[in-house]
């Protein structure tokens, strides 16, 4: 578990895992957890809202617990196409690779007469399916 050092209401270190050692205290990471925040230390608790992409955080000290909430928004129409095609564009990529390692050697055997048609069809399937284009 992580925990926020929090002084006069401000966080003043964390979020980070307790110190063996705090001030004139040994042994402080094993304390009794009702403790630390008699001393200031608070469990640290991460959420993120829903959404695409970033928009700011906050930092409250809410209920016992930090809470660092990492806000989200949605994307933007333009920003939603550009996600779209870059991930086309991986995909793509992806396919490519595994056209020339997996799929061309069975058109080249299919070919010469040592392999089917049939084999070498499966296998541009098969590759399609593991790596299929997104549904706009």
């Amino acid at each position: 578990m992580l925990y926020a050092y929090v002084e006069n209401g401000q966080v003043k270190a964390g979020p980070t895992t307790l110190p063996k050692v705090w001030k004139n205290i040994s042994g402080f990471d094993s304390m009794t957890p009702s403790k630390y925040p008699l001393l200031g230390w608070f469990p640290w608790e991460d959420v993120i809202t829903d959404g695409d992409v970033p928009s700011h955080t906050t930092v409250e000290i809410k209920d016992g617990k930090v809470i660092h909430t990492r806000h989200m928004r949605p994307f933007t129409p333009e920003e939603r196409q550009a996600d779209l095609n870059a991930k086309i564009e991986f995909l793509r990529n992806k396919r490519r690779e595994a056209y020339l390692k997996e799929a061309d050697p069975l058109f080249m055997k299919w070919q010469r007469g040592e392999g089917t048609k049939e084999e070498w069809l499966a296998m541009v399937d098969e590759i399609k399916e593991r790596y299929p284009y997104p549904t706009a």
